[in-house]
């Protein structure tokens, strides 16, 4: 299935790398999920337990898997549109304080399809993926059955004191994307629908039993930085490569 949510943060062309490593039939716990590309397409044959610590990212799985149609309906209704920069601005920071559910969903869509950072609170305008066709996608979503959304109510948590151990899934996979030493983490600005990662947490919890995956946008320092586990290149044809010079993504492992 695909997803209406657009994400340049997050690269997936290992997709089918993952599939191998996360074989048909299992059950992945999947922590961070934002635009849930991986997560659907790895839930059309594996069962995916998302779960997320903002709210309004949980909010929007919730309202677009229960109907889709009423998010559809707001989308293209008269009144909701905007006709300045200004306006765009003023939504990126009001959009989550109004009070119906769908209405948000709706706004964090639109927010999200007009932003050239595909953030919702932040970004610039850039209306070129606003489109009636990215528009009917809404309508047409069916979350595959083998995937669900759940929050944890830590909203000011990093991703590596969410994750439970204990859920009885075979694997965690956790989508981090852009990799960072996280020198300078006080004081930073999140908008509601961003989560919280501390990669030097995240080496420390691959020390566990449990199988855990990581998906990363390719840094030239991640092989070092992961030197005692598992570590694949993955070209932008899904290819394992061994040359960084040709890797876009790179998955670690602890198995």
């Amino acid at each position: 299935m695909r997803t209406p949510i657009k994400d340049t943060n997050n690269k997936t062309a290992a997709l089918e790398y993952l599939e191998t490593i996360m074989p048909t039939g299992t059950s992945i716990d999947s922590y961070c999920i934002f635009s849930g590309r991986s997560e659907l397409h790895l839930a059309d044959s594996r069962y995916v337990n998302c779960f997320t610590n903002s709210y309004v990212v949980y909010e929007f799985w919730r309202c677009v898997i229960e109907s889709p149609e009423k998010i559809f309906q707001l989308l293209t209704c008269d009144d909701f549109s905007f006709d300045s920069p200004e306006f765009y601005n003023i939504l990126q920071e009001r959009w989550y304080t109004y009070k119906n559910p769908f209405l948000r969903s709706a706004f964090f869509f639109m927010l999200n399809r007009c932003s050239n950072t595909g953030l919702i609170s932040s970004g610039e305008l850039d209306q070129t993926n606003y489109t009636p066709l990215a528009i009917a996608e809404i309508k047409k979503f069916k979350a595959p059955h083998n995937f669900s959304i759940n929050y944890i109510k830590q909203p000011a948590a990093e991703v590596s004191t969410l994750i439970n151990l204990d859920t009885g899934s075979d694997f965690i996979y956790v989508p981090v994307g852009n990799f960072s030493y996280n020198l300078f983490e006080d004081g930073k600005s999140y908008g509601p629908e961003q989560t919280r990662i501390n990669n030097r947490d995240m080496k420390k919890l691959l020390q566990e039993d449990k199988k855990i995956v990581l998906h990363y946008n390719f840094h030239k320092a991640l092989q070092n930085f992961y030197k005692k586990f598992n570590t694949t290149l993955i070209d932008k044809y899904g290819k394992i490569v061994y040359d960084s010079k040709e890797a876009q993504e790179v998955i670690v492992a602890n198995f």
